[in-house]
This record gives C-alpha cells, structure tokens and sequence, in this order.
C-alpha cells in the first residue's frame, strides 16, 4: 500500500494532508481506508462489485469532501483518531461511514 500511496500522493502536502484530524497522514489513512474496504469486498480479482460505470465502492466516494455526509471524517481508537473515506453504501444509495444494518 505505500507504493500505491508514493504514486498518488508523492508528499504530505495536498492530496487531505492534514484535512480530517489535522494531522499530516490524514491522506495516507484516507487511501488506505478506500483500499482496504475494497479489497475486503473484492478479494478474488475479475470478481469484484462495480457499478454500471466500472467504479468500485471507495471510488464513488472518493471526491467527497470533508464535513459532508459521507466524506472523510475521524474514527477514534485507542491509539488516537484516523481519519478514513466514506464507501458507496447500496442500502443507503450513499456514501457512509457506517451501515447500521451491519451489526
């Protein structure tokens, strides 16, 4: 994953540095957030979900901004906040941080 982030976000600057918990990696956890959800949901390549337009579930969402529903915002843990990126919810046709029909 820090190879696929070294080629979308050379730096810390730009690309949410910074945008969710104020903290230069907001970027690097933001990606990685989006990669993850989808390979859970894609783990057999050639058999992944897409939409009708080949996108996948943290792409829908990627360009949604921080502070709006379904953007990227702060998950707190026990060793501090991370920020993550909202993924493509069918039951709610939206983004979301969280599915309240998943228990």
């Amino acid at each position: 994953m820090a190879t696929l982030r070294s080629r979308t976000c050379p730096t810390t600057e730009g690309c949410f540095s910074g945008s969710v918990t104020g903290g230069q990696l907001d970027g690097l956890s933001i990606t990685e957030s989006h990669k993850y959800a989808e390979t859970v949901t894609d783990p057999e390549p050639g058999k992944a979900w897409y939409n009708l337009g080949g996108r996948e579930i943290g792409d829908l969402c990627e360009n949604v901004k921080s502070g709006t529903p379904g953007g990227p915002a702060a998950i707190t843990y026990s060793t501090g906040p991370f920020a993550v990126q909202g993924q493509w919810s069918n039951s709610d046709n939206r983004c979301v941080l969280a599915d309240p029909t998943v228990p």
